[in-house]
């Protein structure tokens, strides 16, 4: 059972990295423009077990779709039971070793002010949980579960949205040793820059 395990795990991480680079994988590569960050990351949302996202705040969600939001340079970020904007600097590959088991992409994202809509929001927010009656326009997350907003019912469009206006995500193999030895809680991926957050991957044994 468990090397049956290892290798789906390794044939569905691997198919996505042939999938993106074909034969030879770089040992770093950068994108910065989002049509091609869209597609990259839907490449890694379109194979189960291989979609582990993890959150600038903490935490880790299934990264299903990425998609172009309304505003220019913003991305949608489908998590299966969230939906996530955020406006990217940069989707970064680090190829650890041959293995592929400490292979990950980085997202990193461009620093933007709040919506406006909650004045006390902590100094260590990363995001905002928003309700979102049509695109740009934002109100508090509370009118979701009232249904209504001044008076009026919600319009369909209205919808639950998580605004991230500051941090960075990684996205590994769902079994991958940075779930395998906790340190995703810690959120050592947005407390540390790239280098860094490498080094530190570099030196995990593998379990």
């Amino acid at each position: 059972m468990t090397n049956n395990l290892i290798t789906t795990k390794e044939t569905n991480w691997g198919k996505i990295h042939k999938d993106i680079f074909g034969e030879i994988i770089p040992k770093c590569f950068e994108w910065t423009n989002i049509d091609d960050i869209i597609k990259v990351l839907n490449k890694v949302g379109s194979i189960q077990h291989s979609n582990s996202i993890f959150l600038p705040g903490g935490g880790d969600l299934e990264l299903i779709e990425a998609s172009q939001y309304d505003r220019k340079g913003w991305l949608e970020l489908d998590l299966k039971i969230q939906t996530w904007i955020t406006k990217p600097k940069a989707l970064i590959f680090e190829s650890i070793d041959d293995t592929l088991e400490r292979n990950y992409f980085r997202l990193e994202t461009e620093t933007v002010s709040p919506s406006g809509v909650y004045e006390n929001l902590s100094e260590d927010s990363t995001d905002e949980l928003l309700c979102e009656l049509e695109p740009l326009i934002y109100i508090d997350q509370s009118f979701i579960q009232l249904g209504e907003y001044k008076g009026e019912p919600l319009p369909d469009s209205s919808r639950l949205i998580t605004r991230c206006f500051n941090g960075t995500f990684v996205i590994f193999d769902k079994l991958s040793i940075y779930n395998d030895i906790g340190t995703g809680i810690n959120v050592l991926h947005d407390k540390l820059n790239a280098i860094e957050f490498r080094q530190h991957i570099e030196k995990c044994n593998l379990v």
